[in-house]
């Protein structure tokens, strides 16, 4: 087994086991979309405001970093302060889907880069 296999299945909750060759055992609820899934942040990281997960003007890079349009296209200039990636609409998760992949609730609010770029504008 190489020294990384074990580390590899542990990140995804699944037990590596020697049969000549790695094979995993996979639980039969794994979901390999789960962790992939857009944690979908109530809020905007600028100006705090409200972004449900229904929110048309929600905005996000690849690091999900979230932003309102207000912001994003505007103090922003469509550039992700905090990691320089381009902010492009968030997608909206069915209302149907949500009770099972509800969004997050972790609020995420870093004014200080917002007032940065303001200032240099």
């Amino acid at each position: 087994m190489k020294a990384g296999d074990k580390d590899n299945a542990a990140r995804f909750g699944l037990e590596p086991r020697e049969h000549g060759r790695v094979c995993y055992s996979v639980p039969i609820d794994f979901n390999p979309f789960e962790a992939a899934m857009l944690l979908l942040r109530p809020g905007c990281e600028c100006c705090d405001k409200d972004l449900p997960p229904d929110a048309q003007d929600a905005r996000i890079c690849s690091f999900e970093c979230t932003f309102c349009a207000g912001c994003a296209d505007g103090v922003l200039a469509g550039i992700c302060p905090n990691c320089g990636g381009e902010l492009l609409p968030r997608p909206r998760r069915p209302a149907a889907k949500l009770a099972a992949n509800p969004a997050s609730t972790q609020r995420v609010f870093k004014p200080a880069g917002c007032a940065k770029l303001a200032s240099l504008a």
